[in-house]
């Protein structure tokens, strides 16, 4: 899975040892919703606090390949409650 940094917007494919703003910033939405997009023809997935989605949704139409959002997100284990109700991790498609 590709996805890119939100804070310094580096193409990553894991979860880089040497990005730590990112880890800072998944710590920060502990037990709080994550969001994870894909806009239409775009390969890479993009990460959004509920904050950022909200942002996103009010500068006007989006068109999206994918949206998952996951509740009560864990920094930890990165993984998330889906609306299944089952906890997975953000980088399973």
């Amino acid at each position: 899975m590709i996805y890119l940094c939100p804070i310094c917007n580096k193409t990553l494919n894991q979860i880089e040892v040497e990005c730590e703003k990112l880890h800072y910033w998944f710590a920060q939405l502990y037990r709080k919703r994550l969001w994870r997009i894909r806009y239409l023809n775009r390969y890479e997935y993009h990460f959004l606090s509920e904050d950022g989605f909200q942002q996103l949704q009010q500068q006007g139409p989006i068109i999206l390949d994918e949206a998952t959002h996951f509740e009560e997100f864990d920094p930890d284990t990165y993984s998330g409650i889906t609306t299944s109700g089952n906890r997975v991790s953000i980088f399973e498609r």
